[in-house]
């Protein structure tokens, strides 16, 4: 069995900002500053009476139009992070549970797009593709151990899988898989 560490998320709201707090987390004494630039922004405004002008913190990230943008692995600086194709993993590994026991034991955590029907854990409706982030395996259970919003109401846990689910899963078409590492080039 091997884990990769993994910290309760500071935003749970969408499964891309969890799973990239809950690994900055880790190493929060050198990212804190890159997670407080990139998700906070303070606005203020006034009032109808024009007597006070409250502020307001969002989440998020705001460019110069002002519109709301979510934050990529690849914006941030402490990740690095590699795409691979899903005909490419199918092709060399056979499987999303073997690319995956691999990408961790080289210190890499997996986020994929995946169809969630075929994972019993998830309570979702629509048939669209689900980021879920695999952090850990056990080869003795033929478990992964993965992080997203489970159960109903979903919340933002860590669950372990059976590789047949996760596998079934990739069967249907993929878009893109990442393995992510913390990068400590940047520290």
């Amino acid at each position: 069995m091997k884990t990769l560490p993994l910290f309760p998320p500071l935003f749970l709201s969408y499964p891309q900002h969890a799973h990239i707090t809950a690994i900055l987390q880790n190493h929060i004494e050198h990212t804190s500053e890159w997670i407080i630039e990139n998700y906070l922004t303070i606005n203020c405004f006034m009032d109808k009476t024009k007597k006070y002008a409250p502020f307001i913190v969002e989440i998020g990230h705001v460019d110069r139009d002002n519109r709301f943008l979510a934050r990529k692995w690849e914006e941030c600086p402490f990740l690095k992070v590699k795409i691979h194709d899903d005909d490419l993993v199918q092709k060399k590994w056979n499987s999303l549970s073997s690319f995956a026991k691999d990408a961790i034991d080289s210190q890499y955590y997996v986020n994929v797009c995946i169809y969630p029907q075929s994972i019993k854990a998830y309570h979702l409706g629509a048939a669209e593709l689900h980021p879920i982030l695999i952090h850990g395996y056990d080869e003795e259970q033929k478990m992964l151990f993965c992080s997203d919003h489970f159960g109903s109401p979903p919340r933002y846990t860590s669950i372990w899988i059976p590789y047949s689910e996760i596998d079934e899963s990739f069967q249907q078409k993929l878009f893109c898989i990442q393995k992510i590492s913390f990068e400590r080039s940047e520290l």
